[in-house]
């Protein structure tokens, strides 16, 4: 191994380096398209710094915030009426259309938690989620008493129909 001479290896490496031409870094084998070779100037090539860069998101336009805020208070706005619900959630009919309320208020919170990380609103994304969370939780709080995971209440009987 002594009788190498290291520096004139690595010169020879660095010359194969200088020749090779600057562009896309993969082999011309491998490459389907061709390769577009930057003009001439004169200038020493550029190494390390060739990649092109990741195309900049525009921002949403009026409309697309505007839907999003549209579908956000939908959203906030059943959760709330979940809460004050004017009807009896006891058993039958009205414990049936109570759930199907709640997971229709589930679904909105995750569209809106949806179209808020396609529109990167950060805020928005955290409200859908609050929602989806809080219709799951409504969820747990009528079914899990009836399934007997939970103790019974008056206002939640471990039955389901009223017969």
């Amino acid at each position: 191994m002594a009788d190498r001479d290291w520096n004139r290896e690595l010169a020879k490496i660095d010359k194969l380096i200088d020749e090779a031409p600057v562009g896309d870094p993969r082999p011309a084998a491998a490459s389907s398209a061709p390769v577009a070779q930057a003009p001439n100037t004169g200038a020493p090539p550029v190494r390390g710094g060739g990649a092109p860069s990741a195309p900049v998101a525009r921002p949403p336009s009026r409309w697309a915030r505007a839907g999003l805020a549209t579908l956000t208070l939908a959203a906030v706005a059943t959760a709330v009426g979940t809460v004050i619900w004017p009807f009896g959630w006891r058993c039958g009919p009205e414990l049936a259309l109570y759930l199907g309320a709640v997971a229709g208020t589930g679904l909105l919170g995750l569209a809106t938690a949806v179209a808020a990380w396609r529109h990167r609103a950060g805020r928005t994304h955290v409200v859908g989620l609050v929602v989806l969370l809080w219709s799951l939780a409504l969820i747990a709080w009528q079914i899990l008493p009836r399934a007997g995971y939970a103790l019974p209440t008056p206002d939640r009987p471990a039955i389901w129909s009223c017969v």
